[in-house]
């Protein structure tokens, strides 16, 4: 995880606040992304918003979605974004 450490901070400088907070969600493993209590929580925009920035997140290969299922695509990412964004 220490290797990717750079890697991960530059992708993480890349992306728009609603990014992050979208990607804290995921970690958070929030299955309803565009439900009032999660837009709220993690002040994600709107619904659609959600949708542009979940796009925009799987085509960078950050995440995957799968059967409705959103989870990282690098799980070692996802535990250094838990530590630094979520944790810290």
């Amino acid at each position: 995880m220490d290797v990717n450490s750079e890697v991960y901070r530059n992708v993480c400088d890349s992306l728009l606040e609603f990014q992050v907070n979208l990607l804290k969600a995921i970690a958070n493993n929030e299955q309803q992304l565009s439900s009032v209590n999660t837009l709220r929580k993690y002040r994600l925009g709107t619904s659609a918003s959600v949708t542009k920035n979940k796009k925009i997140l799987l085509n960078m290969d950050i995440i995957n979605v799968s059967q409705e299922k959103i989870e990282f695509q690098d799980p070692l990412f996802k535990v250094w974004f838990a530590k630094k964004f979520i944790y810290d």
